[in-house]
């Protein structure tokens, strides 16, 4: 979280950027830093900024609930040790791939971008 700072956020919305897709790491305060990076630059989470967590999201902050996709660790690890027998029995096997799907978890982090509008 500590490379997280009101310019970098700002250079981001600057381009054009609306959502940021973030992969968090054991207790290193990312949470807290986007909130603060964005009250100082004046960007609004999620009306400016969308912001969701791949994976755990960290701890909420005092007016944020982050949203998050829960990873499927356990089948993601059954999945693997299942492709590693097959391919250790039949290395020609093919394909060797399986996508599985992740789970919305809600938050307050992400809305519809002000810069876009929406079809109905």
């Amino acid at each position: 979280g500590s490379e997280i700072d009101a310019d970098l956020l700002r250079s981001w919305t600057d381009a054009g950027i609306t959502a940021i897709l973030v992969e968090p790491r054991e207790a290193d305060g990312i949470g807290l830093a986007l909130e603060q990076a964005a009250a100082s630059a004046g960007i609004r989470i999620p009306t400016d900024l969308s912001v969701a967590f791949l994976g755990e999201a960290p701890a909420s902050t005092p007016t944020r609930i982050w949203t998050a996709l829960a990873l499927p660790r356990a089948e993601m690890g059954h999945e693997a040790v299942r492709m590693l027998i097959t391919l250790l029995e039949d290395p020609d096997e093919r394909p060797l791939q399986k996508l599985l799907p992740c789970a919305p978890v809600d938050g307050n982090s992400i809305a519809l971008a002000s810069s876009v509008s929406a079809y109905t």
